[in-house]
């Protein structure tokens, strides 16, 4: 059983072209942002991450918090951003996307980056 829409329902090629664009840029864009943020968190870890042990315990608390904030920067810079690229964002599932895939990225970039050491 095939279902068909009707002709009055289906879309015309320029709107699909349109959303394909705008879903592509809501992809790329927070992929980037990842990296920057991936490459920013292993810029400011130095060569010799602290070690979980006594007293680094605190430092390493303090150095996760701030590349949590560099994250969080990196996802909020992206708003007007992709505004001004004609993205719009219907929602939280929007925004829980973009988050997810800056989170990804980021994390992914910086861990690959770390095992280079």
């Amino acid at each position: 059983m095939s279902i068909v829409t009707p002709m009055s329902e289906q879309k015309p090629a320029e709107v699909k072209k349109k959303e394909y664009e705008s879903e592509l840029k809501k992809t790329a864009v927070p992929m980037v942002f990842g990296i920057i943020a991936g490459i920013s968190s292993f810029a400011f870890s130095g060569k010799n991450p602290p070690l979980i042990a006594g007293g680094a315990r605190e430092m390493a608390a303090g150095l996760l918090m701030f590349f949590l904030f560099i994250f969080f920067l990196t996802v909020i810079f992206q708003r007007p951003i992709l505004s001004k690229m004609g993205v719009p964002l219907k929602g939280p599932k929007d925004w829980l996307y973009i988050s997810f895939l800056t989170f990804d990225t980021w994390f992914v970039t910086w861990a690959i980056l770390l095992m280079s050491l």
